[in-house]
């Protein structure tokens, strides 16, 4: 009985006690790091997908600008081809720029609203995925 009380016997049995719950300790370190690089890695493609679409929201919105622009343009070179311009054809044409503006605008706002619903889904589903993750 004496030998089981001594300070080896209880170092031996600590050491091993130890190097079991050391290696389940190292087992959940490393499912933890692999959870956070999965949540990093869910994060940084979030961020590339909403940033595609705020640059082709973008992209669309300048394309619309410059279409109403152009259509603008010509519609004032229309009415002044013939050199001289009629009162009814100068609020014709104001109308009709006016028209194109707002509804270019209201496009406009349509692919932004689009871009951060889309957005905003994203970053949900991204926060949920990672949140199961840290529950595993």
């Amino acid at each position: 009985m004496k030998k089981i009380m001594q300070p080896g016997f209880f170092m031996l049995f600590l050491a091993a006690a130890l190097g079991i719950a050391g290696t389940a300790a190292a087992q959940a370190d490393t499912t933890a790091k692999q959870v956070v690089q999965a949540n990093k890695a869910n994060r940084e493609a979030k961020r590339q997908s909403n940033l595609s679409a705020t640059q082709a929201a973008h992209a669309e919105v300048k394309a619309n600008r410059s279409a109403t622009y152009q259509e603008n343009k010509a519609n004032v070179q229309s009415a002044t081809a013939d050199g001289a311009v009629t009162k009814e054809e100068a609020q014709s044409v104001r109308t009709a720029n006016q028209t194109n503006r707002s509804e270019r605008r209201t496009q406009n706002a349509q692919v932004k609203q689009s871009r951060h619903q889309s957005n905003q889904a994203n970053r949900r589903s991204t926060y949920q995925a990672n949140k199961a993750n840290r529950r595993q």
